[in-house]
């Protein structure tokens, strides 16, 4: 019986802010990287459906909720939804934007999830639909799938609180800030090749090191490592390794130097888990039994 789902997070091998649009989004090019730091949902049975979000997520902050309690209502969905949080939120790391979309994959099982409906709820949730390693273009709609990189990843998420992050930093980009998305396909012709090259931009690398605890994480990995970069908004801050001992190496000596937490994750392929969500469905819409197995 599949009574848990995993949806994981991401990372940015890059990201160019290009110009502001007059909708008010942006135009982005970035590199999208699913990693195997996973959230997981769990169904427990019940007769009426219940939707227990993050426990560490307001309710108004919860993107996923809206999405559950509306599939819930139409699909006449019953049990008790629950999450075990892994991926840090507002990190930089898609937490929220993740369960928001197997939240959208869960709905619509069987079939495409409207993707102007997801890059409304975040630029990484259309690539998130579907994992793996994507360029990504626009507001985050814009994907051309890469082959994904047999690399490891040290992530090291400082202990830094950004107020409303997304709106600070967006608000902050100055025209030194904007590029041309050169640097990012430069990046995706590396990644084809199965490498990444020594540094990968970020546009809001120069606000985040106003941060005193972000520049110290960055400058202690970049020691360590010798290579550092900025996923997402931030805070968090990572290297890329080709083995994956190297990385542990380096994830020990961050943690023991350097204040917040560190992962040790390694890149994912794209989802391989139709038969599990279809399975943890039948069970949203009491059609599973204790029985069924895939």
């Amino acid at each position: 019986m599949i009574d848990r789902l995993l949806t994981p997070g991401k990372l940015n091998l890059g990201l160019e802010v290009i110009r502001r649009r007059p909708d008010g989004y942006h135009d982005l090019a970035t590199i999208f990287q699913a990693i195997d730091i996973c959230d997981e949902l769990t169904f427990t049975g019940a007769d009426t459906f219940q939707y227990r979000g993050p426990a560490n997520v307001p309710e108004l902050l919860d993107i996923a909720r809206p999405i559950f309690e509306r599939a819930a209502k139409s699909q006449r969905w019953t049990g008790i939804l629950n999450w075990n949080k892994a991926i840090p939120v507002s990190a930089g790391l898609g937490g929220g934007s993740s369960d928001a979309a197997l939240a959208l994959r869960l709905e619509h099982v069987g079939n495409q999830p409207d993707i102007s409906e997801a890059a409304a709820i975040g630029a990484d949730v259309p690539f998130l639909l579907s994992g793996g390693t994507a360029l990504a273009r626009g507001i985050g709609s814009e994907l051309t799938p890469l082959p994904t990189p047999d690399l490891w990843f040290v992530v090291h998420v400082p202990d830094i609180q950004i107020p409303d992050k997304t709106r600070t930093l967006f608000g902050g980009l100055e025209a030194e800030d904007f590029t041309d998305g050169s640097e990012i396909d430069a990046i995706a012709r590396s990644v084809i090749l199965g490498t990444l090259p020594d540094s990968l931009p970020n546009a809001f690398q120069r606000q985040m090191h106003r941060f005193e605890g972000f520049s110290a994480a960055w400058e202690r990995l970049e020691e360590i490592a010798g290579v550092a970069a900025l996923s997402g908004a931030g805070p968090s801050v990572f290297s890329w390794h080709a083995e994956a001992h190297e990385a542990k190496n380096v994830a020990g000596e961050m943690q023991s130097r350097a204040s917040g937490r560190t992962f040790v994750c390694r890149a994912l392929g794209a989802h391989d888990d139709e038969l599990e969500l279809r399975a943890f469905r039948r069970l949203l819409t009491g059609a599973g039994a204790i029985g069924d197995c895939i």
